[in-house]
């Protein structure tokens, strides 16, 4: 609904923990400022097997699988801003769902960024 936008400054939904460094410091300074700023939203997710069957908000090896995905969907459209930090993998569907959802991506990379290069874009 267009009521439900721009209810949240920022977003950030997936797991804490990543195999780059630098991914996990960013994520990991994005969960204390939203423990600290109510306008941003930080939503951890874990891979099957931690836990998080019960809640419901487990990740697939790639990508987040339903119903992860579907409220990613929903809390970057109530977003302005949605996070892109670096991960566990050079591309992410993180920051086309953001593009998807009419959230600006801000993107946070310690490498070049791979983009399509098709003249659609």
């Amino acid at each position: 609904m267009a009521s439900d936008r721009n209810t949240h400054l920022g977003v950030f939904m997936g797991s804490k923990w990543t195999s780059s460094g630098l991914g996990s410091k960013v994520r990991e300074h994005l969960a204390r400022t939203a423990s600290t700023d109510p306008r941003v939203v930080f939503r951890e997710t874990q891979r099957q097997g931690a836990g998080c069957e019960q809640a419901r908000t487990c990740v697939k090896n790639v990508g987040a699988g339903p119903p992860a995905k579907a409220l990613m969907a929903r809390e970057m459209r109530r977003a302005s801003f949605c996070f892109v930090p670096p991960g566990d993998s050079a591309t992410s569907s993180r920051l086309y769902d953001a593009i998807t959802a009419l959230c600006i991506p801000v993107v946070i990379i310690g490498e070049p960024l791979l983009v399509p290069s098709s003249p659609h874009w």
